[in-house]
């Protein structure tokens, strides 16, 4: 029974170890794919014709391959502190001056505004992952569904790095500097 029972245990060990190199992996690939230089980011390789020219205090849509043409210019009030994309949708983090704290806007490719939220606190991250728009800064954390209802908020055990859904129900692979965990959210 007992060598049973050691041998359970390294086909679970080696079980674990092959999940946390796949989940690095997939990690590492994420995180590089998620990286690109401000300026005019096209969103997938079937919208390249399209682009989003970020300035100071406005957001320029263009649209054409050879002589892009500009379709549309979204003009902000407020100081830019973030910017983030996804294929569909492009988000923003801006100083609200008239009041204390900050606003998360997030608007279509076309430039549509899809929805705007106050929040209080710092932010200086933000990513789109699917329908959800996640806002974090230290341990601090916010996930918004892309229709502006705000799913969670809270604080993780660490400094979040990175932060992206995972496979299931309210899970997300959460990085810091010295680990990488699966987070359930709970209410």
């Amino acid at each position: 029974m007992r060598k049973k029972k050691k041998s359970g245990t390294r086909v679970l060990i080696t079980f674990l170890i092959i999940l946390i190199i796949v989940s690095g992996a997939y990690l590492a690939w994420k995180i590089v794919n998620d990286k690109k230089e401000a300026g005019v980011e096209s969103f997938n390789e079937e919208a390249q014709e399209q682009g989003q020219v970020v300035e100071e205090n406005k957001v320029k849509i263009y649209s054409g391959k050879d002589t892009p043409k500009r379709l549309k210019e979204v003009k902000l009030d407020q100081e830019i502190r973030s910017v983030f994309h996804s294929d569909q949708y492009f988000g923003m983090i801006l100083v609200n001056k008239e009041k204390s704290g900050n606003e998360l806007r997030v608007y279509n490719r076309s430039g549509e505004l899809i929805f705007s939220k106050e929040f209080t606190g710092e932010y200086k991250h933000g990513k789109i992952d699917g329908d959800e728009v996640i806002l974090y800064e230290g341990r601090r954390c916010s996930i918004y569904k892309i229709n502006g209802i705000l799913k969670f908020e809270g604080r993780m055990s660490a400094d979040i790095e990175e932060i992206f859904r995972a496979v299931g129900v309210n899970r997300y692979y959460v990085m810091s500097s010295n680990e990488l965990k699966v987070v359930y959210l709970t209410k």
